[in-house]
């Protein structure tokens, strides 16, 4: 994640404690359809990639609900806005490192982001998604905070 700015590095951090921790209290401010999916698109996809790079034949629950709920942000992206499927892989390749050389991939934050999901499990990445494909409206950026 060397290549990513400060900004987005931070906003990285609060998606792992949000994910990690479960889903968000019931009085959290209720969030515009669509908001922050790009953001979560890029964190979980880059957890798939670490994981099945750097950790291969572990945490087959994780890893299974990581590719699932990548697949699942895909889907809602595709659905709810004009971008491509090469747009898409673009995306990733660019904010979520996919297919990057394991050097960056299997240390520093990238491998901490997989770590910190780890100790939280699949449950709370299932449920987050859950919350965030559940309303249709355009993907944005937006916030992972």
């Amino acid at each position: 994640m060397t290549g990513l700015p400060l900004v987005r590095r931070l906003a990285l951090v609060g998606v792992l404690v949000a994910l990690a921790g479960g889903p968000a209290p019931a009085a959290a401010p209720q969030l515009p359809p669509g908001e922050g999916v790009f953001c979560a698109a890029a964190i979980l996809a880059l957890a798939a990639e670490v994981g099945a790079r750097c950790f291969p034949g572990q945490d087959s629950g994780l890893q299974a609900e990581l590719r699932q709920s990548v697949a699942r942000i895909d889907a809602f992206i595709l659905q709810n806005s004009s971008t491509t499927p090469a747009e898409l892989e673009t995306f990733k390749k660019e904010q979520a490192h996919v297919g990057a050389p394991a050097a960056v991939l299997c240390q520093g934050d990238a491998s901490d982001l997989y770590l910190g999901l780890r100790k939280g499990g699949p449950n709370p990445i299932r449920e987050n998604t859950d919350l965030l494909v559940s309303r249709p409206g355009p993907p944005t950026w937006g916030t992972c905070l």
